[in-house]
Parts: C-alpha cells; sequence; structure tokens
C-alpha cells in the first residue's frame, strides 16, 4: 500500500488593482498548466478599491497532476529546501502549503516563496488510517527520488 494519497489542491491568488488581470492569469496559468475551474471574487478594501481573490479546486487526479507538475519543474535546491522543511509545511490533517512567487510564475519561472506576493497551493494528503508522520516519511521518500 502507498504511504500516502493525494486527495485533492486548491490554489488562491490575490489580485490587487494595480495588477493586470492578463498578468495574474498568466502566473496561475504557468502554476497549474492544465484546464482548470478559476473562481474570481470581488473583495473590498478599506481604500475602496476593489480586490479580487482567485481560486482554483482541483480534484483527486487534478491534484495528483499538479503535484507531478511542481516536483518535475522545481529546481533541485528547491525540492531540497521542501524535503528539509515538510514537518512545517503539513498540518495535522494532512495539507501540504505551498507558496510560489507570483512574479516569477509570471516570467516562467516556479520559485518558492515565504512572503509577498504569492500563489499560495493547499494539497490535501492522506494515508489509510490518517497518519501524518507516514504521509511526512512517504511524501519525504518520493521526493529524495526526484531529488
Amino acid at each position: 500500500m502507498k504511504a500516502f494519497d493525494v486527495v485533492s489542491a486548491e490554489a488562491e491568488v490575490f489580485e490587487y488593482p494595480s495588477e493586470d488581470s492578463d498578468k495574474v492569469n498568466k502566473a496561475i496559468e504557468f502554476v497549474i498548466p492544465f484546464k482548470k475551474k478559476v473562481l474570481k471574487e470581488r473583495l473590498e478594501s478599506e481604500h475602496g478599491a476593489s480586490i479580487f481573490k482567485i481560486t482554483v479546486k482541483l480534484k483527486k487526479s487534478e491534484a495528483r497532476k499538479l503535484l507531478k507538475s511542481i516536483i518535475e519543474r522545481l529546481s533541485k535546491k528547491e525540492l531540497n529546501e521542501i524535503i528539509s522543511t515538510l514537518e512545517k509545511r503539513l498540518n495535522d490533517e494532512g495539507f501540504l502549503f505551498l507558496r510560489f512567487d507570483k512574479q516569477e510564475a509570471y516570467e516562467g519561472k516556479l520559485k518558492l516563496s515565504y512572503s509577498g506576493d504569492v500563489i499560495r497551493i493547499k494539497i490535501r494528503l492522506t494515508s489509510y488510517p490518517l497518519d501524518v508522520k507516514k504521509i511526512i516519511t512517504g511524501l519525504r521518500e518520493f521526493l529524495n527520488e526526484v531529488v
């Protein structure tokens, strides 16, 4: 039996009034390079300008594609960074959290980020029964095979 399975994924990004909508869409398209349903919600800021929250939800097969795509396109340095920070990136419910620099994505580069303007990815992983330590071990082994 596999150590873990991919259940679903969600991406979230904010589009600010000063940004070009086409450029934000291009960044999202780079991070998730396959057919997807994009939800765009208008939020009002304190200053009256509209901010858009863009959400992409992926079910099992698309979420697997996303994880595979991310792993294939990250540098070895960034994969090693994920491996070394898995305990911080995975919560008790099995969600793996990744953040990618939105500007770098627009320019065709997948780069991890810890702050600023990001595309936030949340991938739901599980094991049967749910055991986060088992998921971490399995994911670490899986990523080490790639590196």
